[in-house]
């Protein structure tokens, strides 16, 4: 009994052990567990030195060996094809005329656009613009007497001192610049004292008539005479007894209206000696126009065009080289816009280029690609763009950017085969040796500005910065940070 009950206490007591052992395990392992996730959660801060480095935005398309073509293989204006001097196969020379169109309605609108410009230029015309220009000038006497009686001759002729005077002075000042010599500086002083004066003589000038309105018309037989009609008199005997016709003056609208007019007379004269001097080919001001100079203009330019469109009807070669493509006849309509021909320069060979449409602004005349063919493939050939179509190429359901670019070296690919695909890289931008951050490093705020976070003795301090190319990777840094800063790339 007794062993028994020992037995059962023996039994109980390893059961207490084995309970508590799993216990404190499990509180031990939950510890260590804690532990572990607050160290999976606390972040790790990457970095990266600044350095330098190149930088390029490229765009990658592909290219087709192709012969050189010319640009335009098309008239520039349509019409019926009256000549065809070459055949498919047949070798020309850049300039050579190719075919002509019948050309009877551009002779006639040439001859019509010079006949219309020597009338306009003849010597009857010239004796009219030199007649019209007397004409004006007697057309400005009146309306300049009008205002002279209205105004009193000093006010008139003070007003036109001080407004041909400061003319004088802007007209020098702007013919010297901003940087006048020392005896510009003098002329200049000398005509801004001028001016002083002459405005000193119109505050005279302008006292005494409002001194002085009352104006004496003569005596009483010439009443009524030439403009006095204009305003009421009224019969004045001074101490002496001579009588006069007297009056107030013009009114204000009267002298606004007879300025208006004297203005008008002055323009009228001054076109007429525009036009006048542009019949003899003189030199004009700047700002010199009117309808009779639009016109004139407009024939020189109507015969200019008439001239180039002499050349139209024919179709020259652009570039020296083999016609491979013939595609019209003697008698045909041909628009202007259709290609007819392709002369093919096979001696150089070419890359047609084509790229995806959002590459576009990379794709320019000027700008150097890098391409490469299957058959070589551990080979880079360099070259430029020489030309890009203005407007997208459609091909089956994808619009692209298409171009032509001429490779540099040739030798290798001497004898591969017209047609023969490669890959393209076209090269927008490049900035060699310059600044580089990582692009991860970035930050950017709504105004578009960029900033960066740097370590600095253990802290993240931000900075601006002012970046220019800017590609997958890495950023050229224009200003803001220097080599060997330490960025935060994991922001």
């Amino acid at each position: 009994m007794f062993s028994k009950l020992f037995s059962n206490k023996k039994i109980l007591l390893i059961m207490v052990v084995v309970i508590a052992s799993v216990t404190l395990g499990g509180y031990y392992a939950f510890q260590n567990l804690l532990v572990d996730s607050e160290a999976e959660v606390a972040p790790s801060i990457e970095t990266a030195n600044i350095s330098k480095g190149d930088i390029s935005l490229v765009a990658t398309g592909t290219g087709s060996l192709i012969p050189a073509s010319g640009v335009s293989n098309a008239f520039q204006v349509s019409g019926t094809v009256s000549d065809i001097y070459v055949a498919v196969g047949d070798k020309v020379e850049t300039g050579q005329v190719l075919a002509e169109l019948d050309d009877a309605d551009i002779q006639s609108d040439y001859e019509a656009a010079k006949r219309v410009l020597l009338e306009m230029t003849s010597d009857k015309a010239i004796a009219e613009a030199h007649q019209l220009v007397n004409t004006s000038q007697s057309g400005l006497n009146e309306p300049r007497n009008i205002l002279i009686w209205m105004l009193s001759s000093t006010l008139f002729y003070s007003e036109e001192r001080l407004e041909n005077g400061q003319q004088a002075l802007d007209d020098l000042k702007e013919a010297v610049g901003e940087n006048p010599s020392a005896e510009e500086e003098a002329e200049i002083k000398e005509a801004e004292i001028s001016v002083t004066m002459s405005e000193y003589n119109l505050i005279d000038a302008q006292a005494y008539y409002e001194e002085y309105r009352l104006i004496k018309w003569g005596e009483t037989e010439s009443f009524g005479r030439g403009r006095n009609s204009r305003t009421e008199y009224v019969t004045v005997t001074d101490q002496t007894g001579e009588t006069y016709y007297v009056s107030n003056g013009p009114s204000e609208e009267e002298i606004a209206v007879a300025r208006a007019d004297y203005e008008v007379a002055k323009a009228n004269l001054l076109e007429a000696q525009w036009y006048y001097d542009a019949l003899l080919g003189k030199e004009l001001p700047d700002d010199a126009s009117s309808s009779s100079l639009v016109a004139l203009e407009q024939a020189r330019v109507n015969l200019e065009n008439a001239q180039i469109m002499l050349a139209a009807p024919q179709l020259s070669a652009p570039i020296s080289g083999t016609i491979t493509s013939l595609d019209f006849n003697v008698g045909d309509k041909v628009d202007a816009s259709t290609n007819l021909l392709t002369i093919s320069d096979l001696s150089v060979p070419y890359l047609e280029i084509y790229l995806d449409e959002a590459d576009w602004s990379l794709v320019k005349v000027g700008n150097s690609i890098e391409a490469s063919f299957d058959a070589l493939p551990d080979q880079i050939f360099n070259g430029t763009i020489v030309s890009v179509e203005p407007s997208l190429y459609t091909s089956g359901n994808s619009s692209v950017v298409r171009g032509l670019a001429k490779l540099d070296s040739l030798a290798e690919i001497s004898n591969f085969p017209v047609g023969v695909n490669s890959s393209v890289d076209v090269i927008g931008a490049q900035a060699m040796g310059v600044v580089l951050v990582p692009v991860d490093a970035l930050l950017e705020d709504a105004s578009g500005q960029y900033g960066v976070y740097l370590l600095e003795n253990g802290e993240a301090v931000y900075r601006e910065v002012e970046i220019g190319l800017l590609d997958l990777f890495y950023a050229e840094v224009l200003s803001g940070l220097q080599l060997n800063d330490v960025v935060i790339t994991n922001n």
